[in-house]
């Protein structure tokens, strides 16, 4: 190991998560950039279908399929509903993580599960079509384009326009971050799971070995997703947006995580152009607690804390 590699002492991690990293490493540090794509595609709806959250059945779980237009290009995608109970919901549009490379409605499926139940709004997922095969611009339009639906079907679908939150967590809390900040329509609130909110990624760090999201994955993923783009782009790194969203956020950042400092600092930008911030920052976890929240208390406590959050914000379930 050169003085560019650090590995992450494993006494240094959070109790509850300890036992996923000793298994990650004892298994090879088998991360995404390691395999072939279609593996680490497989692989990671595997394990976050295994999230290990529980939740009593739901009222509705139902796949809807959308037109994106557009030359860049255009397309169909899915976009599936969680409904908590019967009547007019607010609702929440969810965006994965994965790193806009992998994920997807298996992925995440416990997660939005888990958010309608705790938040008692109906969940829409937005399966939004993945790089290297379609590249920005293409996923964040299909994010737009899941919003943009949502609004204007909201009749047809049964929920509150005026009550619209933006969720992520990883890739998909950039893409929530982007719209919350170009949307001419403030979203009701917005939950960042440990968003990618810099591109260029100047505080990532050297933690290069032992966890599953290192430098190395993360300079994979933006290989794939931003190419030869401008990393400057707000619509890349919602960080440096001119006039950020000043809708209520909730954000999670851990700090053994690449993307960590960024996280701070983007909780700290909102707050200062007046955006109420819940900022929870957890200096021993690692990225990916959420994707294994059954499993990993602190996960699971915080994705109980978003829900309650958005359910404030929201004005709870059917009006």
């Amino acid at each position: 190991m050169d003085a560019s590699e650090a590995l992450l002492p494993l006494a240094d991690v959070a109790e509850d998560q300890r036992p996923l990293i000793r298994a990650f490493r004892e298994a090879g540090e088998i991360s995404f950039q390691t395999v072939p794509l279609a593996e680490a595609r497989a692989n990671y709806d595997l394990t976050g279908a295994a999230n290990g959250l529980q939740t009593e059945p739901l009222a509705t779980v139902r796949d809807h399929s959308i037109e994106v237009p557009g030359d860049t290009p255009g397309g169909r995608i899915a976009i599936r509903e969680y409904r908590p109970s019967a009547g007019r919901l607010p609702a929440i549009l969810f965006l994965h993580g994965g790193g806009w490379v992998i994920g997807g409605l298996a992925s995440h499926d416990p997660l939005c599960r888990f958010l309608a139940q705790a938040s008692g709004a109906a969940v829409f997922a937005v399966d939004y079509r993945l790089a290297p095969e379609h590249p920005f611009p293409t996923p964040l339009e299909d994010a737009e384009a899941g919003l943009r639906w949502l609004r204007d079907q909201a009749e047809t679908l049964d929920i509150d326009a005026g009550r619209i939150a933006l969720a992520g967590d990883s890739a998909g809390g950039n893409l929530a971050a982007v719209l919350a900040n170009t949307s001419a329509t403030e979203p009701a609130a917005v939950v960042l799971l440990y968003p990618v909110t810099d591109l260029r990624g100047a505080t990532w760090g050297r933690l290069t070995r032992g966890v599953p999201l290192s430098v190395r994955s993360m300079e994979w993923f933006r290989g794939h997703y931003a190419g030869e783009a401008d990393l400057s782009d707000p619509r890349l790194s919602p960080l440096l947006a001119a006039d950020p969203s000043r809708a209520p956020h909730f954000i999670v950042t851990c700090g053994h995580d690449p993307l960590a400092e960024e996280g701070v600092a983007y909780a700290g930008r909102l707050a200062l152009h007046g955006a109420e911030v819940e900022h929870h920052h957890l200096p021993r976890h690692a990225h990916g607690l959420f994707t294994a929240a059954g499993k990993v208390a602190t996960g699971r406590r915080l994705a109980e804390a978003a829900g309650i959050f958005l359910a404030d914000r929201l004005g709870g379930g059917a009006g």
